[in-house]
């Protein structure tokens, strides 16, 4: 048996950002218009059950680009111990909707995370959830963030 540098658990944190990612992309259908992948295979990108299923680099850079956050890059990064950040502010004006995507998202966060503390016990998948708002939350922070520099 080979022993492979990654865990069980960061394999499943990089199923759960796929799935996240896809999700965000409008899910597997409609994501597969713009990528090279089929819906049905797709599916098993997410799966924890596919064990040896996962997303290959460029349709998971497709789907990030589509979902239009870094989520699988994300996952890959911290997985080995690195963090994304933006090469330079995105050409966007500051929008209020920038400011509600931020609310929703720091939202949504807070509620997984006191649901996750509810029982007083955090498990793998509660851990993978919130990790994946957070996420979500930091890239609305940076979006509204970016847009502060842009004149």
């Amino acid at each position: 048996m080979k022993v492979r540098p990654t865990s069980d658990h960061d394999r499943a944190r990089l199923k759960a950002a796929t799935d996240r990612s896809l999700k965000r992309a409008g899910g597997g259908t409609l994501f597969s218009d713009q990528t090279r992948v089929e819906a049905p295979v797709l599916s098993k990108y997410k799966a924890v059950h596919e064990e040896t299923a996962y997303m290959p680099i460029d349709v998971a850079v497709d789907c990030d680009m589509v979902a239009g956050a870094p989520i699988i890059l994300s996952a890959m990064a911290a997985t080995l111990g690195y963090s994304v950040s933006p090469i330079a502010p995105e050409a966007v004006r500051y929008a209020p909707e920038l400011v509600g995507s931020l609310i929703r998202e720091t939202g949504e966060a807070s509620a997984a995370i006191l649901e996750a503390m509810a029982d007083g016990k955090l498990t793998d998948n509660e851990r993978t959830r919130i990790a994946g708002e957070i996420d979500q939350a930091a890239m609305a922070l940076w979006k509204l963030r970016a847009s502060l520099s842009v004149a």
